[in-house]
């Protein structure tokens, strides 16, 4: 009896359901929708069924939602999000958090780089583990993590063929129609300031998820106030941010001469011909054009040449206690990144936001940075297209002068301001900036959200050069 009563205990925890009953445990294997929740006005019940079963996680995860919103009736589109209210402060403010790929899972963001909880470093791909994070951004923020597009990480559609969609305009609108349920069912966000930012190519789904919110609250058909956004290492206008790559790696000694001015040419002959308006028509794949545009490879920090994990973050997310706490379902299939789908994304990888983000720049709080370290979108490929944006302070951002950020002795970056747009250079980072430096990162966002950009803390301000000084004494040599 003893060894019938130790086998069936150690079922029920492989299983993930030890101490609930069969019928609980059942209708955690089923995927949580809240649409038609909200359907029937039932927002109180949807929120209590979207609670994250504590009982499956370790103590520090603090309280948490999680579910599918339908964004799209006619092809069953649904996205999944996992919630973490502030545990601290009420008044925090809503950040949404995006990864880019295109396809790659939020949840990575989640457990790579920002979330209350990492993946341990003892992980396998069989048995991965977590830990408590010690920088994260829930607490000073509530966070929301969203799987996006549809067809990455948990969110899927019932008509893959059709439903996985992969066009601006069409990504934007599930973003949307996400937000704006999500807010039904926490209202109290709308009273509070709302930021939406990620990283890589999330900068192509923030601007446009920002421009169509813009455009919405403009005709006066959305309530949800936008206060501002944020970009990490962000790509956003691929022709202009490619020549920059190719000059990057000559100069950091990662090709030769001879490969660069080959690299630069077919850069060159590629846009001309092709571009975002024939790619349709041409012969091209999506790897085809990814080698174009990013001919080196590189992992995303040139100094530490890091394997992200993203294996271990998709073992984690197909565990049954992970899937069943967040009513992800259990015959439920997480994909941390969707390379079908990827293949899909090309005439929108090749489009650019420079239009749209002069709109956001004009009217709202925007915020981009990156590491120094960065080999995927370096700060010289960021600043190419910013220097090409058309928005109303555009001569005076060309005018700024990069500032020294630190303290004490302690170098955290440099940054520029200018309105209401703050640029900071993170110290020491690569492409997942919030992972290479995740204290400094946190505090750029804090300062960013307080204050408008970064501030000094017990330091001094100091220009990164002495450019100012060099240009006076030639000005007082050549005067007379």
């Amino acid at each position: 009896m003893a060894i019938l009563l130790f086998i069936f205990w150690n079922v029920l925890i492989f299983n993930g359901c030890h101490g609930i009953r069969r019928e609980a445990c059942e209708e955690m294997d089923q995927l949580l929708m809240l649409t038609p929740l909200l359907d029937k006005n039932e927002t109180e019940k949807a929120r209590k069924l979207s609670l994250v079963d504590e009982s499956f996680l370790e103590d520090f995860v603090p309280q948490s939602h999680a579910g599918f919103f339908t964004v799209d009736r006619t092809i069953g589109s649904h996205m999944f999000f996992w919630f973490f209210p502030s545990p601290t402060n009420s008044s925090a403010p809503l950040v949404l958090w995006l990864n880019g790929g295109p396809t790659i899972s939020s949840m990575f963001g989640l457990l790579y780089e920002n979330g209350p909880m990492e993946l341990d470093e003892t992980s396998t791909k069989d048995r991965p583990r977590y830990r408590k994070r010690q920088h994260s951004w829930v607490g000073p923020f509530s966070m929301l993590y969203i799987d996006n597009p549809v067809g990455a990480g948990f969110s899927y559609s019932e008509r893959e063929d059709k439903g996985n969609r992969t066009m601006e305009e069409k990504v934007s609108q599930n973003l949307f129609s996400l937000l704006e349920q999500f807010l039904k069912v926490f209202p109290e966000y709308k009273n509070l300031e709302i930021y939406i930012g990620g990283e890589s190519y999330a900068g192509m789904f923030v601007i446009s998820l920002a421009h169509y919110i813009h455009s919405k609250a403009r005709k006066g058909m959305t309530d949800i106030d936008l206060t501002g956004i944020y970009l990490g290492g962000p790509f956003f206008d691929p022709e202009a941010q490619a020549s920059m790559m190719s000059e990057f790696y000559y100069h950091m000694g990662l090709v030769s001469h001879k490969t660069h001015t080959e690299q630069m040419l077919l850069q060159k002959m590629f846009f001309s011909m092709y571009g975002f308006d024939n790619i349709a028509n041409s012969k091209f794949s999506m790897k085809n054009v990814f080698s174009f545009i990013f001919p080196v490879r590189s992992y995303g920090n040139i100094a530490t040449h890091e394997h992200q994990p993203y294996r271990l973050v998709n073992a984690l997310m197909n565990t049954l206690t992970i899937k069943r706490a967040i009513h992800a379902g259990t015959n439920h299939t997480f994909f941390v990144a969707n390379p079908k789908l990827w293949g899909k994304f090309l005439a929108d990888f090749l489009s650019n936001r420079r239009e749209k983000l002069a709109v956001i720049l004009n009217n709202y709080k925007v915020l981009i940075f990156n590491g120094d370290l960065e080999s995927l979108i370096p700060h010289a490929a960021i600043e190419a297209s910013l220097l090409q944006t058309q928005w109303k302070l555009q001569r005076e951002y060309k005018e700024t002068s990069r500032i020294i950020w630190q303290i004490g002795r302690k170098r955290l970056g440099t940054y520029s301001q200018v309105g209401q747009f703050c640029r900071v250079v993170v110290s020491r980072a690569g492409h997942q900036t919030p992972h290479d430096q995740p204290e400094t990162t946190l505090r750029v966002l804090q300062d960013f959200i307080s204050h408008g950009c970064v501030r000094a803390r017990g330091s001094e301000w100091t220009s990164v050069s002495n450019w100012k000084k060099a240009q006076a004494t030639v000005n007082k040599l050549t005067s007379g």
